[in-house]
């Protein structure tokens, strides 16, 4: 506006140097001063000349359009690609990263995780009921170059990390599996229900019917699923969480629990999330190199596949065989981690997270 071309826009930054003055005019005539706020005391300073104006660099992020530009701007080149989550930030400083959740026991259970990991993960360095912070560690998440060879050297570095010598209840055990699969993934699907008003009915998901979701779960070998292999577990293991310095790996973000242990956790569960790391990539859902077409009942969709991430998932398809894991369980399990996250995030990552998982899962389920 021409008008107003030379006033200047307040950015809602100030502070009273002049304190003393300010409180004591404040104090003078406190009836009118409560009635006008702290714009009486201000008048006064502006009379006294002692009202000064500073230039300063902002980034408007009033607007959710605007966040994501200034987000965009200042994320570093070897950032781990952080998905959005509603109850959950993490911020990258020049020395720490910090994490934050509005879940006081996560906290509570990812600092106390950490000592339990140690030398697994990194060393946190402060805490309080809602954030933990750790130093920013050299290297880089091994997704920004992934390659056949760092992928052999990764796994064979896991089956260190998995080793845990401690004995444990098996029926207990079992009974944890069941529960943090069959009645987690019962649960997440009404919360994705309910997140968009959705009616679980056949679909044609790329040209192939596919029934209603909660038939599809009727016929799953839950008992299969809950005979897992008690180990220490990271409990999110997907190539954004693993860092790789010179040959050496550190693993970022562990789960807090499986489903209330600290110490156990089913490796199959580390499997699957390794596997679904590699068949959706975090770096090709950052770039929006997904696609999702829903039409009625039909369903299109498509995800960009590195020629990299393709040969790592030929290999590890073959490696778990080879080290006589059951393929087809970790592919159910997978499944399920794309259904189970899918009401985490935010559309159309979570409407393609929830379809594709049920494709999977139709697939292997039988």
């Amino acid at each position: 506006n021409i008008k107003y071309k030379d006033k200047k826009t307040y950015i809602g930054l100030a502070f009273i140097k002049d304190y003393n003055f300010f409180w004591k005019e404040t104090k003078k005539n406190l009836k009118v001063s409560i009635n006008q706020g702290e714009v009486f005391a201000l008048n006064k300073l502006i009379e006294k000349n002692s009202v000064h104006i500073k230039k300063y660099i902002w980034n408007d992020t009033g607007t959710l359009c605007n966040y994501e530009k200034v987000k965009n701007k200042y994320i570093k080149k070897d950032q781990p690609v952080i998905l959005k989550k509603d109850n959950e930030a993490i911020w990258f400083t020049k020395d720490l990263v910090i994490k934050y959740s509005s879940d006081q026991d996560f906290i509570k259970n990812r600092v106390k995780r950490s000592k339990l990991l140690k030398n697994f993960v990194p060393k946190v360095i402060s805490s309080n009921k809602y954030m933990y912070s750790y130093k920013y560690l050299k290297g880089e998440v091994i997704s920004k170059n992934l390659t056949i060879d760092k992928f052999k050297n990764l796994l064979k570095y896991l089956k260190k990390f998995w080793h845990i010598n401690n004995k444990i209840n098996k029926k207990k055990f079992k009974q944890n599996c069941l529960k943090f699969y069959k009645d987690k993934t019962y649960s997440r699907v009404k919360l994705f229900e309910k997140k968009y008003n959705f009616i679980d009915r056949v679909h044609i998901i790329n040209d192939k019917k596919i029934k209603k979701i909660m038939l599809i779960l009727e016929e799953i070998d839950w008992k299969l699923l809950s005979n897992g292999i008690s180990s220490r577990f990271h409990g999110d293991l997907h190539f954004e969480n693993i860092i790789i310095n010179k040959d050496k790996f550190k693993l970022l973000d562990w789960r807090q629990d499986f489903q209330n242990n600290l110490i156990e956790g089913d490796l199959y569960y580390d499997l699957a999330k390794l596997m679904h790391g590699i068949i959706v990539d975090h770096n090709q859902v950052n770039k929006k190199r997904f696609k999702i077409d829903i039409n009625g009942n039909k369903i299109l969709l498509k995800i960009n596949q590195s020629t990299n991430h393709k040969t790592c998932l030929e290999y590890f398809e073959k490696w778990l065989i080879i080290n006589e894991y059951d393929l087809r369980k970790v592919k159910i399990l997978t499944a399920l981690i794309f259904i189970n996250i899918a009401p985490l995030h935010d559309s159309p990552y979570s409407l393609f997270l929830y379809f594709f998982g049920k494709k999977m899962l139709s697939e292997n389920s039988k």
